[in-house]
């Protein structure tokens, strides 16, 4: 145990390893306990980072939300051409809630505190600062023509991606369509369909 303790940063370690059972068993089958004998160190360790479940739920939240967030930009800097960039930043928005649906879920539910609906109960940074809607805001102010109402196209483009992933995860779609491939390339059409 204590080598794998003082191997570098330990939080890292542990959100990596929360991550790791979060898409195994959900939240629900998150354990403190498991975590720390994943992670290979004391459950005192675990809660010296995280104040209980839920302080590790949240945190995995906002992890989750970053990593999106590095998705998005990984995706719009390999794309020179602004309209190819917005396209590519639906694209992978749907692709990181089908590689991980769980992160997803956790990172927009309704009562998981550090996600985007954690933002008015805990007073946090406005939504262009925000680790995923920050990528949105910056495509969308770099499109050639200006879009006459950025609010709106915002909104349209968050709605459209955020609806056909959920549809995915928890709808009807993944069967009607089948295959990651064919789903990641709907998405793009549909997002082309919004004529920025």
């Amino acid at each position: 145990m204590a080598d794998t303790y003082h191997h570098g940063d330990l939080r890292r370690a542990l959100l990596d390893a929360g991550a790791a059972a979060l898409a195994v068993s959900g939240v629900d089958g998150l354990s403190l306990r498991g975590l720390a004998r994943d992670a290979g160190v004391s459950p005192a360790a675990v809660y010296h980072h995280f104040a209980g479940k839920a302080g590790l739920v949240a945190a995995l939240a906002e992890d989750a939300l970053w990593s999106i967030d590095a998705a998005l930009a990984a995706a719009v800097e390999a794309e020179a051409d602004p309209v190819r960039r917005y396209r590519a930043l639906g694209v992978a928005y749907v692709a990181f809630a089908v590689d991980h649906p769980e992160r997803f879920r956790l990172a927009f539910g309704p009562t998981r505190a550090g996600g985007f609906a954690g933002m008015a109960e805990t007073g946090g940074p406005l939504p262009a600062e925000r680790p995923a809607f920050r990528q949105l805001v910056r495509v969308v102010q770099g499109l050639d023509p200006a879009p006459d109402d950025p609010v709106e196209v915002m909104v349209a483009s968050w709605g459209l991606v955020h609806g056909v992933a959920m549809l995915i995860l928890d709808g009807p779609l993944a069967a009607m369509v089948g295959g990651r491939d064919r789903l990641l390339a709907l998405a793009g059409r549909l997002i082309d369909r919004l004529q920025v």
